[in-house]
């Protein structure tokens, strides 16, 4: 984005005024950016597994390019990747709840990472940007797990959820589209990483 500056002694006039407050307002209103909530039924995560989420269709929302695309491989081929458009810095989110099965089978320690992918089903270039973990034993009830970070992505990237568990989790019984959620934004267009992920 280009910022309209003056010279010593150049006339300002309303119309560049303008335009130099509005600019900056306009670029952060069209960064590229994506918001996926809802995630599908899945059957029971009986560990230890690996497994992408899927989320619905529905409930995805974008602006700037982005993509979604099944995995195609692993513990959950329906798991849903979504496609950078853009170069850039991102800010990376998501939050997934999730059930304990019954009180014979407990819910215990499960993690759930932000991937970077160079291809949708590509497991081996699978880098971890961050994760978040539940280490409560769960009967009968649900439990969230949330991470999020800034991280430098490349256009054709693709980023997913991923949940890991070594016991029996399942959906949440009331997921009403809004539990389960993933999105990330262009905060800083750019084509070189500036070394301030985190």
């Amino acid at each position: 984005m280009d910022l309209k500056t003056w010279k010593s002694r150049d006339a300002v006039d309303a119309q560049s005024l303008k335009e130099a407050l509005t600019a900056p307002y306009d670029a952060i209103r069209n960064m590229s950016r994506f918001r996926q909530a809802g995630m599908n039924d899945f059957a029971t995560l009986f560990g230890p597994k690996m497994a992408v989420v899927d989320f619905k269709e529905s409930g995805f929302v974008q602006h700037g390019g982005w993509t979604r695309h099944k995995v195609e491989t692993g513990d959950n081929p329906n798991g849903t990747a979504f496609r950078v458009p853009t170069t850039g810095t991102y800010y990376i989110f998501s939050e997934i709840f999730l059930r304990a099965d019954s009180d014979t089978n407990a819910g215990r320690h499960w993690w759930m990472y932000i991937e970077k992918r160079t291809s949708p089903g590509d497991e081996d270039s699978s880098v971890h940007l961050t994760s978040g973990i539940v280490q409560s034993e769960v009967k009968k009830y649900h439990m969230s797990n949330s991470a999020n970070c800034i991280a430098f992505l490349e256009e054709g990237d693709y980023i997913c959820a991923a949940i890991y568990s070594g016991y029996a989790w399942q959906n949440p019984i009331q997921d009403r589209d809004i539990a389960s959620r993933m999105g990330a934004y262009l905060i800083a267009p750019g084509e070189a990483s500036d070394g301030n992920e985190f």
